[in-house]
């Protein structure tokens, strides 16, 4: 019994982020998406990680798929800065039907949920990393991305 209520509780949690998530079907615009994300998974110094984020988060505003102006400072916390980048990448792969690397992007930034992330965007990877394994087919761990 509580197996079904916890899907349910997923599935109706999940329904209204279905119909929010941005698509984009640019090819451009992927092919910057995937040259952003080798880039900054080749960038191991924290201080050159930032200025990449700061540079994808400009590209994101600049095409108007992020609304506000995202731009972390040079002592930001990494964790922080790797939450957001990896949550926007899986956003982006959720909106392209790519399900498999949305909830790979969203791992990622969960394992970097520390106390330096903000209990939203916390809440956002795990809200989106249910909806991945959701379209997945993953029930079980959709629910558990919810808890």
């Amino acid at each position: 019994m509580e197996r079904i209520s916890r899907l349910v509780f997923a599935f109706v949690s999940l329904a209204a982020l279905f119909t929010i998530m941005p698509v984009r079907g640019d090819e451009a615009f992927g092919e910057h998406m995937r040259v952003y994300a080798q880039e900054y998974a080749r960038t191991l110094n924290t201080r050159e990680r930032i200025k990449t984020a700061n540079r994808f988060f400009d590209y994101l505003y600049r095409k108007e798929y992020i609304d506000t102006p995202i731009a972390f400072e040079a002592g930001s916390h990494i964790d922080s800065v790797d939450v957001n980048v990896y949550y926007y990448l899986a956003e982006w792969y959720y909106g392209e039907g790519a399900y498999r690397e949305a909830a790979d992007y969203c791992t990622r930034a969960a394992e970097r949920c520390t106390d330096h992330v903000d209990k939203n965007s916390k809440g956002d990877v795990y809200s989106l990393l249910g909806a991945a394994y959701f379209r997945l087919g993953e029930f079980d761990k959709a629910a558990d991305a919810l808890h």
